[in-house]
């Protein structure tokens, strides 16, 4: 997914903002606004995900013992998500999935709960993340 539809508002390397001009990305604008706005944080997520992602068939071991396991929580099946997925990072506001069946990501955003759930391919979700961190 290229990047489009949006605005960038730039001061320096770690300090840039981005605005979607789509109002169900806003979970994901945050997130790229605060967590992932260092690109250290960037270059963490994508070596986790490559990690992931070459580990895809056999994930069991990697998610048990750095993301503590598979779930099937009541707040994904609130968004009609189900089947096999575990939680990729969590911080006091965001909560990111992982669907192993669909292969999605899902960002939620506690603090905001009338966002809509961000729910993107995993493919997709790394070709933002590459994008963010080259801007």
């Amino acid at each position: 997914m290229r990047l489009s539809n949006y605005t960038i508002h730039a001061q320096g390397d770690n300090n840039k903002i981005i605005i979607f001009n789509d109002n169900t990305l806003l979970n994901l604008e945050d997130l790229l606004n605060t967590n992932l706005r260092v690109k250290v944080n960037v270059e963490s997520y994508l070596s986790d995900l490559a990690e992931i992602q070459n580990s895809w068939g056999n994930l069991e071991s990697i998610v048990e013992s750095k993301y503590g396991g598979f779930w099937d929580w009541e707040t994904l099946q609130n968004y009609n998500v189900s089947g096999t997925w575990f939680t990729f990072a969590g911080y006091e506001d965001f909560t990111i999935y992982i669907s192993v069946d669909a292969e999605k990501i899902y960002i939620e955003n506690e603090l905001f709960p009338q966002n809509h759930i961000v729910n993107m391919p995993l493919d997709e979700f790394i070709d933002i993340l590459e994008q963010w961190k080259n801007l």
